[in-house]
């Protein structure tokens, strides 16, 4: 009996290692790598021609994160021009430029997360994972472009939403030093 115990810990040991691989996800930046640049586009430059909400990190997420302002928000739209508030609108205009695109695999589902950072405005500087993406597709070939990237990825693309962004491509002068930035529509907000 006291021969299996040093195989039965170097088994039990190997599967709790195993299991702990299976539970645990790999994160890795693809910004790079051309097959995960589908949808937003690492480098380039985004402008808001909408409002947009700007999550703020709490103390227990350390993320900010762009998001779309639904309906409910927009009725509640004075709210978020407290500078105390978690959630602030950010105006149209807002430029932001992606600036890792980092793959999360993990058994239960897999992402595909945008980082930004705003390039203007009040926030300018705050880095953000970005939301700012379709949820439906009404056109039959974007769906089927959808699914076939999905197949290929193994992750949902994160496809820039058309009513909220536009793509201004590379814009490698916003980089220079003293570089001039347009800023975005006035919006005022309160302490």
């Amino acid at each position: 009996m006291h021969r299996s115990q040093p195989f039965f810990k170097i088994f039990s040991c190997a599967a709790g290692i195993v299991m702990m691989m299976l539970l645990c996800s790999c994160i890795s930046n693809v910004s790079q790598d051309p097959k995960y640049n589908y949808g937003y586009k690492y480098n380039h430059v985004y402008k808001t021609i909408d409002e947009v909400l700007l999550d703020k990190a709490t103390s227990y997420a350390d993320v900010f994160a762009l998001k779309r302002m639904k309906p409910v928000d927009k009725e509640d739209r004075d709210s978020y021009l407290s500078l105390s508030s978690r959630l602030n609108v950010l105006p149209k205009g807002t430029l932001f430029k992606v600036e890792r695109l980092t793959l999360s695999i993990n058994p239960e589902n897999s992402s595909l997360f945008v980082t930004v950072k705003i390039l203007n405005g009040h926030f300018k500087g705050t880095e953000a994972v970005c939301f700012l993406t379709v949820y439906q597709y009404d056109w039959k070939k974007e769906l089927e472009k959808w699914k076939a990237s999905e197949k290929e990825l193994g992750v949902v693309p994160e496809i820039p939403d058309p009513a909220l962004v536009v793509d201004l491509g590379e814009m490698p002068e916003y980089d220079a030093p003293g570089a001039v930035i347009p800023e975005p529509d006035p919006i005022t907000y309160r302490p």
